[in-house]
């Protein structure tokens, strides 16, 4: 029986069949094949859900940057079976595997690329970029937000509700107010189009450079959001072990530096202070998603036990929400729930990504 994927993939860039097809991925939420026409190599990503417009947020953003050379480049769709089909990258590791491995010297040139390509995604977004996505978007998924951090920290709010039935810790009368409000306090609304979910295992390292892919949660949204994963790090990830404080430091400048002659704000003191707010955001958000799976019981990111398990991750974000400058409704909270878990579950610390990690630390 022929496969309505690979059907529907080869029509939606010409042609009658592929001369190849293998298997990557058949997870949940995606199919992944990559297959081959002659000389040509494709990847074709099947949906198998539409939770979150995924599919319309993908396409919307490949078209918009079209031409960017750290994006993959986007050459069929089909909205019937939904797929996306683009060029093969070929077999190269991710900014992942460097911080999973031994090398401290491979870990920090990989995030370096990551860096840079975050900086150079930023700096291609300008009006029609802008447009572009939105239009798309609007056509495939109408009535659709561009920007999802507002449902996102309304989604939070609730769970935190939640959360205070389940540790008997009342939220202050002010934190839902102050966290709904929380990018308001951007003293610049300086935003992009940015992939939404820019973990270290979705790119490609080639050499020097870092090629990005999976935008399934694109959106437009300001500018520190991104820049924030490298300091709570990569909060929406797997893979979070804490990256060294200097390694941290040195992307944001690299960032700054690369973007600035595009961006001019992003050297500003306006700009650390919005950096400080994502930051913040992201440590709360996330905390909202996993702590309460955790409660009971410590819990791996999609079971994976290559990762650090919950517990310290959501410690060390609290902890950190505590420590930035912000609303002291949001940090006095930060606060009191990281002791309020202390208490319950103790405190394992959030260790080093194993690329920097001396060999006689041990992983909690």
């Amino acid at each position: 029986m022929s496969d309505p994927l690979i059907a529907a993939a080869a029509a939606a860039i010409g042609l009658d069949a592929f001369d190849d097809v293998s298997e990557i991925l058949h997870g949940d939420r995606s199919r992944v094949l990559r297959v081959r026409a002659g000389d040509a190599s494709y990847i074709v990503k099947g949906y198998l859900t539409d939770e979150g417009d995924t599919r319309a947020r993908e396409t919307a953003a490949l078209r918009a940057l079209d031409g960017l050379d750290v994006v993959s480049d986007l050459v069929g769709t089909s909205a019937d079976p939904p797929l996306i089909v683009v060029r093969d990258l070929g077999e190269h590791p991710n900014v992942a595997d460097a911080v999973l491995g031994r090398d401290p010297g491979v870990a920090d040139r990989a995030v370096d690329a990551w860096t840079d390509a975050i900086a150079d995604m930023h700096a291609t977004t300008d009006e029609g970029v802008l447009d572009s996505f939105a239009t798309h978007l609007a056509s495939m998924a109408p009535h659709r937000a561009t920007h999802g951090v507002p449902g996102a920290l309304e989604w939070s709010v609730g769970k935190y509700d939640e959360l205070a039935a389940a540790i008997d810790l009342p939220v202050p009368a002010g934190f839902a107010d102050e966290l709904l409000a929380l990018p308001d306090r951007f003293r610049r609304n300086e935003v992009v189009l940015t992939a939404g979910d820019c973990c270290p295992d979705n790119n490609a390292l080639m050499g020097d450079r870092a090629v990005l892919y999976d935008f399934e949660f694109a959106e437009i949204r300001h500018v520190a959001w991104d820049v924030a994963y490298l300091r709570v790090p990569w909060p929406t990830c797997w893979c979070a072990w804490r990256l060294p404080d200097a390694v941290a430091a040195r992307g944001v400048a690299r960032y700054r530096e690369r973007l600035a002659p595009r961006i001019p704000y992003v050297a500003t003191d306006d700009f650390l202070h919005d950096l400080d707010v994502a930051t913040v955001g992201w440590c709360l958000m996330s905390a909202s998603w996993w702590i309460p799976p955790a409660l009971d019981e410590d819990t791996f990111q999609g079971g994976d036990e290559d990762a650090p398990s919950t517990r310290p991750k959501m410690l060390h974000r609290l902890w950190l929400a505590g420590q930035l400058p912000a609303d002291p409704e949001l940090t006095s909270y930060a606060r009191a729930l990281h002791r309020a878990l202390v208490r319950r579950w103790g405190d394992p610390a959030l260790v080093l990504a194993p690329a920097w990690r001396d060999d006689d630390i041990a992983i909690p």
